[in-house]
C-alpha cells in the first residue's frame, strides 16, 4: 500500500480535480433526497421504527405500532442512525435518508481512497467513483436513495472486504482489526447478509496462501472475539428483553428468507443478471467481461490481485443471493463497489493504450484527447442519474394504484407546515405504513389526524380517501359533501348514513381484517355531530 491518500497529491491541480468530481458524485447521492414521500414496505416500517425509538427513548428494542418489532428483526444500526438525526434535525424524510445518503458518499471516498493508496494513480481512482455513483441500481430507491438497510449495508461489506485485501498486501494487524471491525457493523446493520463476502474472503486467502499467516496472528482471535462480544451481546440482551426475539430471527432472517419464499419474491438463478442487463447496470454491464480478461492477464501484478479478489467477492455475493429462495433487486447492490474496481481498472487500461497511440500526435491532442474519451463515457450515466434525482418518482409495485401515494403526499405536506389536515381521519385498504408515520408524527404535534378503518366510518367525520372502491363504499352508503381534492386524494364531509339499516351499522362498526394494515397509535376520536373545519386543501 502507498502514503496517505492526501500527502500522495501533492498538485493542486489534482486536489482541485478531486474536489470538483467529489462534489459531482454527491450531487445525485443528496439532490431532492426528501422529494418524494416514505415509501411503502421497508423504508415505512423502519421509519416508524425509528420515530417510536425517537419518541421512547428505548434504543435496545424495535418497535412497530408501539410493541416489539417481530416482524423486522434485524439488528438497530440504521435505526440507531435515523432516531439520532430526528432528534438533530426533527422527524422527516431527510432524518430517515440522510443514513444512507452519507454511506453512499463514504463508499465513494473509500473506493477512491483505496484505488489512490493501492494503484498510485489518480485516473482509475476518479473513474471507480463516477462508476460508482452512476450505477443505476445503487443511486436508487431501496438503496442510497431511501432510508433502507442496503446503502449501509454496502459500506461496511466494502469496507471489510478490502481491509482484508489490505491484510493479504502488507500483513498489518491494523487492516485485519480493521475488517473485523467493519464486519460487525455490517452484521449490526442487516444480519447475516453482512456475511456474504466472508466465503469468497476465505478462498482468496487460501489461493494467496495466507491461511497459515492469518492462523498465526493474534489480531485474528482478538478480532473474532471482538465480533463475536458485540454481535452476540446485542443478540441475547434483546432477547432476555423481550422473549421469542431470537426464534422470529431463525424464522426471518436465516432459515425462513433462505430456503423459502417470502411474500412471493421469488426468481431463478439468472435473475440478478437479467435485472442487471434490463436495469440496475445496465450501461456498464458490457465492460465486466472485457475488464474480466484485461484484469487477470495484466502486466501489472496489483491489478491481476485486484481483479481476482473484486472476481471472488461477486462469485461469492452472486452464488448465496441466487440460491436463495427469496430474491430481492436490492440483495445485489454489494456488487457494485467491486464492479466499479473492475470497469475503472479496465477503462484506465484503455486510456493507456490510447495515450501511447498518441505519442507522435501533436502535444494539444495527447494532453485532451484522452480525458475527453472518459470524460464523454462518464457523462451519459451520469446525465441519466441525474435527471432520476431531479425528478425522483416513488415506486409503484405491481398491482398497486397509481395514486398510490395520494394520502402519504397530503401527509408529508402537512407535516412540512404547507397543509393543515387537523380533524382528518385516513381511510385506507391495506397495508398503512407509509402514512402511519407521517400520521404519528402529526398527532404527537397535536394536530388529531389518526388512521381509521375503513369498513367502520362515522357520520360526522371527516375523512381522506384515494382508492376508487373504498370512496365508492363511502359515498354509496353516507350523504356527503367534497371539502377538497387534491394529489389524487379527496377530502370528504361525511353526514347522515343513507338508511336506518347503514346508519345501524355505523353504531356498531364492522370489525375489520387489520392483519395487513397498521393502525394509528392513537384512537379515532368521536366526531358525530361535531363541527370540522375545513383543511387548506
Amino acid at each position: 500500500m502507498h502514503e496517505r491518500f492526501f500527502t500522495a497529491i501533492s498538485n493542486h491541480r489534482e486536489r482541485l480535480l478531486i474536489a470538483s468530481l467529489f462534489l459531482l458524485a454527491l450531487v445525485p447521492l443528496f439532490i431532492n433526497l426528501g422529494a418524494i414521500p416514505i415509501q411503502v414496505w421497508d423504508e415505512s416500517r423502519l421509519a416508524i421504527n425509528a420515530y417510536e425509538m425517537y419518541s421512547n427513548g428505548d434504543w435496545l428494542v424495535t418497535s412497530f405500532a408501539g410493541a416489539p418489532d417481530l416482524w423486522n428483526t434485524k439488528p438497530p444500526m440504521l435505526i440507531w442512525l435515523q432516531a439520532a438525526f430526528m432528534h438533530l434535525i426533527g422527524p422527516s424524510e431527510w432524518a430517515v435518508r440522510l443514513p444512507s445518503a452519507i454511506a453512499g458518499t463514504a463508499t465513494a471516498a473509500l473506493l477512491l481512497i483505496f484505488c489512490m493508496r493501492y494503484l498510485g494513480q489518480l485516473t482509475p481512482s476518479l473513474i471507480a467513483m463516477m462508476v460508482l455513483v452512476t450505477t443505476w441500481g445503487y443511486v436508487d430507491i431501496h438503496v442510497t436513495r431511501t432510508g433502507d438497510y442496503d446503502a449501509l449495508l454496502v459500506l461496511f461489506t466494502t469496507a471489510s472486504a478490502l481491509a482484508f485485501f489490505a491484510f493479504c498486501e502488507t500483513g498489518r494487524d491494523r487492516y485485519l482489526l480493521a475488517f473485523f471491525i467493519a464486519l460487525t457493523l455490517a452484521v449490526m446493520t442487516k444480519s447475516v447478509s453482512g456475511l456474504f463476502l466472508v466465503p469468497g474472503l476465505a478462498l482468496y486467502a487460501l489461493l494467496r496462501k495466507q491461511v497459515l499467516t492469518l492462523l498465526l496472528r493474534p489480531s485474528l482471535y482478538l478480532g473474532m472475539l471482538g465480533f463475536i462480544a458485540v454481535v452476540s451481546s446485542y443478540y441475547l440482551a434483546r432477547e432476555m428483553h423481550h422473549p421469542g426475539y431470537l426464534d422470529a430471527v431463525l424464522e426471518n432472517e436465516l432459515f425462513g428468507r433462505y430456503f423459502e419464499v417470502i411474500e412471493t419474491h421469488q426468481g431463478d438463478l439468472l435473475t440478478y443478471l437479467k435485472r442487471m442487463i434490463k436495469v440496475d447496470y445496465t450501461y456498464w454491464l458490457g465492460f465486466l467481461p472485457l475488464a474480466t480478461l484485461f484484469g487477470l492477464v495484466a502486466n501489472d501484478p496489483r491489478i491481476r490481485r485486484l481483479t481476482l479478489f473484486s472476481l471472488l467477492m461477486l462469485a461469492s455475493l452472486f452464488l448465496l443471493i441466487s440460491t436463495a429462495g427469496t430474491k430481492l433487486p436490492w440483495y445485489s447492490a454489494p456488487a457494485y463497489p467491486f464492479m466499479a474496481l473492475l470497469v475503472a481498472m479496465f477503462l484506465y487500461g484503455c486510456l493507456q493504450v490510447l495515450e501511447r497511440r498518441l505519442e507522435a500526435a501533436p502535444q494539444l491532442v495527447r494532453s485532451t484527447l484522452p480525458t475527453a474519451v472518459i470524460t464523454a463515457m462518464i457523462a451519459m450515466p451520469y446525465g441519466m442519474i441525474l435527471h432520476k434525482t431531479l425528478f425522483p418518482e416513488s415506486r409503484i409495485y405491481s398491482g398497486e394504484e397509481d395514486n398510490y401515494y395520494a394520502i402519504s403526499l397530503l401527509l408529508k405536506e402537512a407535516v412540512d407546515g404547507e397543509r393543515d389536515l387537523r380533524g382528518a381521519e385516513v381511510l385506507y385498504d391495506g397495508y398503512a405504513a407509509h402514512q402511519a408515520f407521517y400520521a404519528q408524527v402529526l398527532a404527537d404535534r397535536g394536530h388529531d389526524v389518526t388512521l381509521g378503518d375503513w369498513l367502520a366510518p362515522r357520520s360526522g367525520s371527516l375523512v381522506i380517501a384515494s382508492q376508487d372502491h373504498v370512496i365508492g363504499s363511502l359515498t354509496g352508503a353516507f350523504e356527503w359533501a367534497l371539502v377538497g381534492e387534491d394529489q389524487g386524494a379527496k377530502l370528504l364531509l361525511l353526514s347522515e348514513a343513507k338508511s336506518s339499516d347503514l346508519a345501524a351499522a355505523t353504531e356498531e362498526p364492522v370489525k375489520a381484517d387489520r392483519s395487513a394494515a397498521i393502525v394509528s397509535l392513537s384512537e379515532a376520536r368521536q366526531r358525530a355531530g361535531a363541527e370540522v373545519a375545513s383543511p387548506e386543501l
